[in-house]
């Protein structure tokens, strides 16, 4: 369609050289990055929203988004204008007036600058967002060298060791409106094309393409001319861009936030955000396919702006706005941190409900298991309810309106009262359970919310919600403190169940006669577990080999003892004379557990709570090399210090054991301590 015969527009065309070269490198993660670099106009930029123009060469970059917000790109823009070709119209008789009634342009193309756009879009990804600012610097830094970069006598690129290790994980996409016979894929190949770049075009420049034109309204020339009535305000396309890139934003997020939820197997969060992903892609798409309609008939005259106004305001009262959708996904990447947190403290395997948790479940050397297990992840989101509705409504033309009142937000279970205390618990007790099969799952019980240790036997769930540790009670040795072991400075009592200190106070005593040490009478095979009642401030409770005793060798001084002391109200860590920093508590009386495992060659110290019996794992030494008869051992350096051996199963203790081990179908401790 066209007003003039091409032979016309020919003579009339006015050719004037334009020779002119940019270089500019920007990012480019979000759309208005991507407009501005290519310098699209406003209205233009408002019928890319609504899909009413179709981009092609160097703009087929404004189709590329970012699908994470860990992913971190840069471009580069290369831009070359060759001619100016000008149509001297004025004067110019009309040849086919006809156009004017068909009613299907409004504007004339009177000018054209050729030249060619190459876009180099360079992408590396971040480990975490700590690290986006750092990946970000080095793109920059490496992008804008290129100009600069020397092509070897090979053809290679010159490249610095240290540069090769920079760009070595860069991935590199290229836009242009060049005809390559390979794209770049990597940063060194970009550097070659850059490089290429001049000769690209044909020797005079033939192979150049139309950049930009300017436009002649056809009502100048015919009143009967269809016409632009109206130009959208730039404010409302400003509003237009803000909300895509809102929602690209919350699309990112929510990418990240399923990669992670993945990896933890949190198959109840992952299926929300799913969810929210695609009510996210059906309210884009219905929002632009509104826009569709809108934008021409606002541009004829036919509606008013007023109606891109409201479409606007819908968004408003949809649930997708920035600040409703960031609340939302804020609160899931606290639920998915706080369950990450303590998925990466367990290191255990996760099992999702379902075959997987089954068939391991019913593995023949699964006898017993113990889960730690989420147990509120199930739960009622009146959010996706509200944008589910929303974007039908939209979809089928309902106004949707801002409700009168806001309805009250429920505290989430991970910040409810007393769910961290719950978490900690079921923390510390899974960690209790020696050499059994443990793992982590995902199982509702709004009963227990939070989460809990549950404990299978053979396949079936034999408590929910475990509270104690009657695995280590069932391995309770009965000690006794031998008296020809004990140091002239300490003193028996209570049938050699209880410790004193009777000798001078310590200090300058101590270093010269060392620390009053006692041995158990028994020794300690296989697996064992007793408690100690400690009053006062200077102690230790060890394991060790009777050989290496001596006056002057203090617990956990050589390889042939494991020592837990306590001194200063702090409790540190002792073997072959090393040391390790544990924590500090205030209790003057306290009571410590000590569970051994000789196979496994594991010693584990737990504090237990006076009030509600909990335990705490203190420390546990790895991979030691028991040889040889084992004993406990006791040292007192505080002249106001005891410690007592203690019954650690009483009376309740011996019901919930009996109630246990009936469950189990074990007859007595020994033939647990077998099963074992």
């Amino acid at each position: 369609m066209s007003l003039w015969s091409d032979e016309v527009i020919q003579k009339e065309t006015k050719v004037n050289p334009q020779p002119y070269t940019n270089f500019q490198v920007a990012a480019s993660e979000s759309i208005g990055e991507k407009t501005k670099l290519l310098d699209v106009s406003a209205s233009l930029k408002a019928s890319f929203f609504a899909g009413l123009v179709e981009v092609g060469g160097s703009a087929h970059y404004l189709n590329e988004k970012t699908s994470s917000k860990l992913q971190c790109r840069v471009s580069m823009q290369h831009q070359v204008t060759t001619v100016f070709k000008e149509l001297m119209f004025s004067g110019l008789e009309v040849q086919y007036p006809d156009v004017f009634n068909m009613k299907e342009a409004t504007h004339v193309v009177t000018g054209v600058l050729y030249g060619a756009n190459a876009i180099l879009e360079f992408e590396n990804t971040a480990s975490d967002a700590s690290e986006k600012q750092t990946v970000q610097g080095t793109l920059n830094v490496m992008i804008k060298k290129i100009p600069s970069m020397e092509i070897s006598a090979e053809g290679k690129v010159d490249l610095s060791d240290t540069d090769k290790e920079k760009v070595k994980n860069f991935s590199c996409k290229f836009y242009g409106d060049y005809r390559l016979k390979q794209n770049p894929t990597t940063y060194e190949e970009a550097v070659l094309l850059y490089k290429d770049l001049p000769n690209l075009l044909g020797k005079d420049g033939e192979l150049a393409v139309p950049l930009k034109v300017w436009l002649y309204p056809l009502k100048n020339l015919n009143d009967i001319a269809a016409q632009l009535k109206h130009m959208i305000s730039e404010s409302l396309i400003s509003q237009v861009e803000k909300m895509m890139e809102d929602l690209h934003h919350a699309e990112m997020r929510t990418n990240d936030l399923l990669e992670i939820s993945k990896t933890i197997k949190a198959k109840d969060i992952c299926d929300k955000l799913e969810l929210f992903n695609c009510r996210l892609k059906d309210f884009t798409t219905v929002f632009s396919q509104k826009l569709t309609e809108l934008l021409p008939t606002i541009r004829d005259g036919t509606a008013e702006e007023k109606s891109l106004t409201d479409l606007l305001m819908s968004q408003h009262a949809s649930g997708f706005t920035r600040s409703e959708m960031d609340d939302w996904l804020d609160g899931k990447e606290t639920e998915i941190g706080t369950i990450k947190s303590y998925v990466t403290e367990l290191k255990l395997e996760i099992k999702t409900p379902g075959p997987e948790l089954d068939i391991f479940l019913i593995q023949p050397d699964v006898v017993h298991a113990f889960m730690f297990t989420f147990t509120s992840l199930k739960y009622e989101e009146p959010y996706l309810n509200k944008i589910t509705k929303t974007t039908e409504d939209l979809r089928r033309g309902i106004n949707i309106r801002l409700p009168d009142q806001n309805t009250p937000i429920e505290t989430p279970w991970y910040l409810k009262p007393g769910i961290k205390e719950t978490l900690d618990f079921s923390l510390t007790l899974i960690q209790c359970f020696p050499s059994h099969s443990k793992i982590i799952s995902y199982i509702s019980d709004p009963e227990h919310p939070g989460a809990s240790v549950r404990w299978y036997r053979n396949g079936t769930c034999r408590d929910p919600y475990l509270m104690s540790v009657p695995f280590l009670k069932g391995m309770s040795a009965d000690l006794t403190l031998d008296p020809n072991t004990a140091h002239q400075f300490l003193g028996l009592a209570e049938g050699n169940k209880k410790v004193t200190r009777l000798g001078p106070p310590s200090g300058i005593t101590d270093s010269i006669f060392g620390t009053p040490q006692v041995l158990s009478e028994e020794t300690l095979t296989g697996l064992c577990y007793w408690e100690a009642e400690c009053t006062g401030d200077g102690f230790s409770i060890a394991v060790t080999h009777k050989g290496r005793k001596d006056d002057h060798s203090e617990f956990g001084c050589d390889e042939e003892s494991w020592s837990l002391r306590c001194q200063g109200h702090r409790y540190t860590a002792h073997y072959n004379n090393q040391s390790t920093d544990i924590f500090w508590f205030t209790e003057d009386e306290i009571r410590i557990g000590v569970y051994l495992d000789c196979q496994s060659g594991t010693l584990s110290f737990y504090n237990i709570s006076s009030d509600t019996q909990r335990y705490a794992l203190i420390y546990t030494f790895q991979s030691c090399k028991f040889t040889g008869p084992l004993y406990a051992g006791f040292g007192i350096r505080g002249s106001d210090t005891s410690l007592c051996l203690v019954d650690s199963v009483d009376k309740e203790d011996e019901e919930n054991l009996f109630f246990f081990f009936l469950s189990t179908g074990l007859d007595d401790i020994e033939s647990y301590r077998g099963f074992v």
